[in-house]
């Protein structure tokens, strides 16, 4: 599982997650219409997950290129 989450972060959705540590792995998902998106992994100390919405669901699309949720984790694991 862990090479599994590795390559997602290296070949994947999660290009763009870092850590200091020697590891790191993640998943990412999006829901239909870009009205959510969340990152869910871990390095070698921690474990964290980022969702990000709106209460009242609409698009986030002209988000997506930003990858926000990616640029949250990365400070979660610093």
């Amino acid at each position: 599982m862990s090479e599994l989450l590795a390559d997602v972060v290296a070949n994947g959705t999660g290009q763009g997650v870092y850590s200091n540590s020697s590891y790191v792995g993640a998943k990412t998902g999006t829901t239909n219409d870009y009205r959510d998106y969340w990152l869910a992994g871990l390095n070698n100390e921690y474990t964290a997950a980022v969702w990000l919405g709106y209460d009242k669901p609409q698009s986030m699309q002209q988000l997506e290129e930003y990858k926000i949720h990616h640029q949250l984790f990365n400070v979660l694991l610093e």
